[in-house]
């Protein structure tokens, strides 16, 4: 209908003639900015920081690159072939070139969505590659990935047989004998990439479940063991109340410092200096030991009559 609204050239007064473009452009130079931006520092970070590059950084370089194609390529689309606008507002020259851009960024998609998820896979090997059942699946799921990229890379190729009626503004592309159905295409290429993905986002949460409920646990113990460790001391006398015998001496608090001055004057004499050879002990060692001898037989006597 647009098409030959456009070529007759009549009634397109009546209808919009609004451009989306200036959002689409805004949109995609933030996009494409924040890539050019946030990429560079990876492989920055990786190579002075962490020292190893992986294949998951590599991976995702070259999605960088094909993003800022994109993006280069949509500015240019934009800015030159009037993308963004009404149908009947474009040039039939522009409309074959809008076409032809808009097939290779379908492939250009493609290829940067596999690509991003490929790099994710390659992280989950490299920080999981003690789990051996995991690595496994994360192999099996990558093998999965390239198979389900080439394949849709070969059906949008084989749109049409031939090619050229993709890019005719004249051929609709659901109706016409030589391309297969678009819309069921497009709707069972996004069932399959979505279901990849919600796959792909939850293949680590067992590995990290793991390690999370490991750490859970050990704060758990750090944080109750100090406080029953701190208190259970304190409940000795609680404890006695219902059990005297629990923890209990057989000696008095007498008893106990008789012990210790017992053991002082034991350190003291291991302590004191040997006697000479053929001679008898000094005066003050003797009065010494006799001073205590005597204050322990009046302390025991004291304790007794206690």
């Amino acid at each position: 209908m647009a098409d030959k609204i456009t070529n007759a050239g009549q009634g397109t007064e009546a209808l919009p003639h609004d451009s989306r473009g200036p959002e689409v452009l805004a949109a995609q130079l933030t996009l494409t900015t924040t890539v050019l931006i946030l990429v560079p520092l990876r492989l920055y970070t990786r190579r002075f920081f962490t020292r190893s590059i992986g294949l998951d950084d590599w991976l995702i370089s070259v999605v960088g690159v094909l993003l800022v194609v994109s993006g280069i390529t949509t500015t240019v689309l934009v800015t030159r072939f009037q993308a963004g606008q009404h149908m009947w507002d474009i040039t039939p020259s522009h409309k074959a070139v809008l076409y032809k851009a808009f097939w290779g960024l379908s492939l250009n998609s493609i290829v940067v969505i596999g690509t991003t998820r490929f790099s994710v896979l390659a992280t989950y090997l490299r920080l999981f590659s003690c789990r051996r059942e995991f690595c496994i699946v994360v192999i099996v799921t990558i093998v999965v990935n390239i198979c389900l990229t080439v394949s849709l890379l070969i059906a949008t190729l084989l749109t049409c047989r031939p090619l050229n009626p993709v890019w005719k503004p004249t051929v609709h592309l659901t109706h016409d004998p030589r391309c297969f159905n678009e819309i069921k295409f497009l709707t069972a290429a996004s069932a399959l990439s979505m279901s990849m993905d919600i796959w792909v986002w939850f293949l680590p949460l067992k590995p990290l479940w793991d390690e999370i409920f490991a750490y859970i646990i050990y704060t758990m113990l750090e944080e109750n063991l100090g406080a029953i460790a701190a208190s259970i001391m304190m409940i000795k006398p609680l404890i006695q109340r219902r059990w005297p015998n629990f923890m209990r001496h057989n000696y008095t608090p007498r008893d106990r410092e008789a012990h210790q001055l017992r053991m002082a004057a034991n350190m003291a004499r291991q302590l004191a200096p040997a006697p000479p050879l053929n001679s008898l002990e000094s005066s003050a060692d003797v009065k010494l030991e006799k001073g205590l001898k005597r204050f322990m037989t009046k302390w025991r006597r004291r304790s007794q009559a206690s």
